[in-house]
């Protein structure tokens, strides 16, 4: 959200445009990258001086067979589309993120992962084949069992290796359009580890939120969600209006507005006070127990506010979104925040998952926790952010954490390398050789970390 780039847009509509726009790219001496809804936190999707395909029009699902629970979609149909289609028959996505508008695409691209990897695992785990396209025009059907070196490369290859034109995935069955959600108030990240480790075993999904601005004997304060599916089976919510986000707050103020109101308190006093206000309430309603809350509502949290980027202008924020192996989590988030505070950027919002170890050429989630820290970036505070960062890292990489290509945007290709398996980042180049000789298909994220 800090980057800006000089770029022509193509828009295309069927794969046989997408396979004339690759052509007269190779013809021009001109690079590709890919964008799908446009939701990366980095400059995955840019690709300053040259071409960005945007794939947002290839947006039809192909197929829903309500019998098995399995989709076929064009890579622009969104994570929104997709519930939306499905839902009626008693079928959610098996993984999404914190906005129903990524596309399937850029989620199988980035292999997203939602509040439930310690139990699902990522978006990879629900794909069961995929068609690529390849910048020297051939179609590849890939699956675990067709093309299968491919089809574990391109899931996570930040759209580098060639162009999805068809994914095929696999949705869960769910008993009910609304999970039962339990707050659950922790002291610290210690206290915050131990009862993540304790629900994940009887849990569907976990997410944790802190207050930033918490030090000393308060450092780590937050609050644990906790949501199963409902054990008796009800469809009173499968209802796709049912599942709609309010349009108003209180009942007034229309949600395109609510941007302007975050603005107001995108300082550090307000957020002080925001985060505050979020601990107590948590803890009110810790009290009140667990309570019914429909899918989109509890998974979608990002959507509540549309624009809400537009409140961090001009300058725009930073997610530093680390993975720890879990015997040395508390002890590294707490460093993070406590290094935040220390230089007077404390993180404004603090969110933590569960996770296990990903298997991918670009892995990033361990057997652990991650953490994700949004850090204002102003025009006055760009280099001390950037230092700052630096020293984020190395608390990190002595924990032998990872990172999260689709939330950085300000990783050196340095730095990279200290976390990265030298073996998998050589098996990613060969595949990349392979697959488009001619290195088309570029990004700013790709020249900036060296993965070419």
């Amino acid at each position: 959200m800090i980057h800006h780039a000089q770029v022509q847009f193509v828009h295309p509509k069927t794969k046989e445009e997408v396979a004339q726009v690759l052509a007269d790219a190779i013809a021009q001496g001109k690079t590709v990258s890919l964008r799908g809804g446009g939701n990366c936190y980095g400059d995955t999707p840019l690709n300053d001086g040259g071409l960005v395909l945007d794939m947002a029009a290839m947006d039809r699902v192909l197929s829903w067979d309500k019998s098995t629970g399995v989709a076929k979609v064009e890579p622009g149909v969104t994570i929104e589309k997709l519930w939306k289609t499905t839902i009626e028959d008693g079928y959610w996505p098996a993984v999404v993120p914190g906005t129903m508008k990524v596309t399937v695409g850029g989620a199988c691209s980035l292999d997203i992962h939602g509040k439930n990897h310690f139990a699902l695992g990522s978006f990879r785990d629900h794909i069961l084949s995929l068609d690529l396209l390849t910048t020297s025009g051939d179609f590849l059907h890939c699956s675990r069992e067709e093309n299968a070196e491919v089809f574990s490369g391109v899931i996570g290859g930040c759209g580098l290796l060639g162009c999805l034109v068809e994914i095929e995935i696999k949705l869960k069955k769910v008993s009910s359009g609304q999970v039962e959600v339990e707050p659950i108030v922790v002291e610290s990240f210690h206290h915050l580890v131990e009862e993540m480790e304790r629900l994940a075993p009887e849990s569907d999904y976990l997410v944790g939120w802190h207050d930033g601005f918490a030090a000393d004997n308060k450092l780590g304060r937050g609050l644990i969600h906790r949501a199963k599916h409902p054990q008796v089976a009800s469809s009173d919510f499968f209802d796709v209006k049912k599942q709609g986000l309010p349009s108003t707050l209180l009942g007034v103020v229309p949600r395109s507005w609510m941007w302007c109101g975050l603005w107001f308190f995108l300082n550090k006093p307000g957020m002080r006070f925001i985060n505050y206000l979020k601990f107590l309430s948590g803890k009110r309603n810790e009290r009140k127990g667990a309570h019914l809350q429909a899918l989109a509502a509890f998974h979608f949290l990002l959507d509540y506010v549309p624009g809400w980027k537009k409140s961090y202008k001009p300058g725009g924020l930073i997610q530093f979104q680390s993975f720890v192996p879990k015997a040395d989590a508390a002890r590294v988030f707490g460093e993070l925040v406590t290094l935040c505070q220390a230089k007077g950027m404390p993180p404004y919002l603090v969110v933590t998952k569960r996770h296990l170890e990903t298997e991918s050429l670009l892995p990033y989630a361990v057997d652990g926790f991650s953490q994700a820290l949004d850090i204002r970036v102003t025009r006055s505070n760009h280099s001390r952010v950037t230092a700052m960062v630096r020293e984020m890292e190395d608390i990190v990489f002595a924990a032998r954490g990872r990172f999260y290509l689709a939330k950085d945007g300000i990783m050196t290709a340095e730095s990279f390398r200290r976390y990265i398996d030298e073996s998998h980042l050589v098996a990613f180049q060969t595949l990349k050789k392979r697959l488009d000789p001619a290195s088309i298909l570029e990004s700013d994220l790709a020249r900036r970390l060296g993965l070419n």
